[in-house]
C-alpha cells in the first residue's frame, strides 16, 4: 500500500482547483464555437452543478481517499490528452487564445496528477 503525505494531498487539490478555475474562466472569455450566448444561466448554472461533484472528489483526495486520486488521475489525463489529439491531426492547427488558455489550465493539474502519482507510487 501507498504511504500518502496529507500537505502533498492538500496541495494537489489546490492546484486541481487552480486549474479548474482556470478552465472556467478559458470557457467564460471564449465560449466553445457551439455556444451563442456568452454570460448565459445555462452556463452559470452548469458550473455550479458540476462544481458540486468536483468538490466532493477534491474533499476526498484531501482526506487521503485512494479512489478519487485515482480518479483525478484519469479525468486530468483524459483532458489534457482530448485537445492534444485535434493538435496533432493531419491539417494545419489553429492555435487560438482559446486552446492556450485551455493548455495553461491544464497545467496545475498535471502539476496535482504528479503529486498524486508520486504519493501513489511511494513505498511504506
Amino acid at each position: 500500500m501507498a504511504v500518502t503525505i496529507p500537505r502533498n494531498d492538500h496541495r494537489a487539490v489546490w492546484y486541481f482547483l487552480i486549474g479548474l478555475g482556470l478552465g472556467i474562466l478559458t470557457d467564460a472569455l471564449y465560449p466553445a464555437p457551439h455556444h451563442t450566448i456568452r454570460y448565459s444561466l445555462g452556463f452559470l448554472l452548469g458550473t455550479l452543478i458540476m462544481s458540486v461533484p468536483i468538490g466532493l472528489v477534491c474533499w476526498a483526495v484531501w482526506r487521503g481517499h485512494y479512489w478519487a486520486k485515482a480518479l483525478v488521475i484519469a479525468v486530468t489525463l483524459y483532458g489534457f490528452a482530448r485537445p492534444l489529439l485535434h493538435f496533432s491531426e493531419l491539417r494545419a492547427p489553429q492555435v487560438t487564445p482559446r486552446f492556450v488558455l485551455l493548455m495553461v489550465s491544464l497545467t496545475p493539474r498535471l502539476a496535482a496528477v504528479g503529486i498524486i502519482a508520486r504519493d501513489l507510487l511511494r513505498r511504506p
